[in-house]
Formats: structure tokens, C-alpha cells, sequence
């Protein structure tokens, strides 16, 4: 979900699919744009415009996933980059990240009613006056992957194993899939 200028937009698997609030504007009816707004926000598609996610994520007024199971949480990460708040309820993207490099994420629990309480409270806080882009979201740039992918190559090919070899007949030691929801809150 995200929220922007002409309310929430709601996308994922809870209650209120395709739901439009007015979050971000007080005393507005639902989808009806804040006073003194253009007619269409500033990343709106317009005809014959080439839609963006950064484009579209700056009309908004912050950003919600309500998904219950992500594998990553790209587009929490492009919202944390516009620098949106957040509230997510599960994005091992973030929840990988020390809480400091992320300020504007909030996850909240996994039943529906934390979901309600926390969009309440974001939008009783308002938007943020400024936007900066959370210092988390470039540790997922790309350039910064590409780069480190590049160094990967060029020590193997120079000779350098960047990892020792696994013997035959063994496996990589399992990692942790699922991430337990009382660990860590982002504020």
C-alpha cells in the first residue's frame, strides 16, 4: 500500500483491499486531493510519460507493506530510498540492517488490528516535512552490488579463492529462514 496525497491505495492480503482513506489529509473525503494541490500528484502518470518508481513513490506521503511473507522486500527498500516512512509488517531486507540505518521503517504485528493502529498513528504524526533517503536503502544499491560482485571476480580470477572449498559429500551449514517477529522493531 502506499499512501500519497489522494489517500492510501491499498495492495497485499489484508482486510480493506483496494481501500482509500485520507491519510496525509485531514478533513478530505476519500480520494479527494489535498487543498491547493495540483490535479494530478507530482509522480502521477501522465500521457505519454514514462512512469517510474521513484517518480510514483514521490507523490506519496509514505509507504505500507502489508504482505505477510516477503523474500526480500525490494520495494520497501525504494520506498526507504525515497525516503518515505515505512511500516512493514515482515522485510528481511530491513530487518537485516542495524535499526540506525533505517529510522523511517516501523514494523508492526502480524494480525491486522496492529496494521490499522499503525497507519492511525503515522497519520496522526503527518507527513515529513523534508525527505531524506535512509541510509540503509545503499546498502541494496546497485551500484554498490555490482561493484562487489566485480571484486569477486577479479580475486578469482587472479588466483584467489574468496571462500575455501567445501568437500564433497557436505552441505553449507542451514541458515535461518524465518525471522521471529518479537526480535527487532524498527522506529
Amino acid at each position: 500500500m502506499a499512501a500519497g496525497p489522494q489517500g492510501v491505495v491499498g495492495a497485499g492480503d489484508t482486510a480493506g483491499h483496494g481501500a482509500r482513506t485520507g491519510l496525509g489529509a485531514p478533513n478530505a473525503s476519500a480520494g479527494a486531493p489535498r487543498p491547493g494541490a495540483p490535479d494530478a500528484p507530482a509522480g502521477a502518470p501522465r500521457s505519454g510519460a514514462l512512469v517510474t518508481v521513484a517518480g510514483v513513490l514521490s507523490a506519496a506521503d509514505a509507504f505500507v507493506s502489508a504482505s505477510r511473507d516477503e523474500a526480500f522486500g525490494l520495494a520497501v527498500v525504494e520506498a526507504l530510498a525515497a525516503g518515505l516512512p515505512v511500516l512493514y509488517r515482515t522485510c528481511p531486507a530491513v530487518e537485516d540492517l542495524p535499526p540506525e540505518l533505517v529510522p523511517g521503517a516501523r514494523r508492526f504485528g502480524r494480525d491486522d488490528a496492529s496494521l490499522v493502529a499503525a497507519v492511525r498513528e503515522l497519520a496522526a504524526r503527518g507527513a515529513p516535512r523534508s525527505r531524506t533517503a535512509a541510509a540503509g536503502a545503499g546498502h541494496y544499491d546497485i551500484r554498490r552490488t555490482a561493484g562487489l560482485v566485480a571484486e569477486v571476480y577479479e580475486r578469482v580470477l587472479a588466483g584467489d579463492r574468496p571462500y575455501p572449498p567445501i568437500p564433497r559429500g557436505e552441505h553449507l551449514p542451514r541458515q535461518k529462514t524465518e525471522t521471529d517477529p518479537t526480535e527487532r522493531v524498527h522506529r
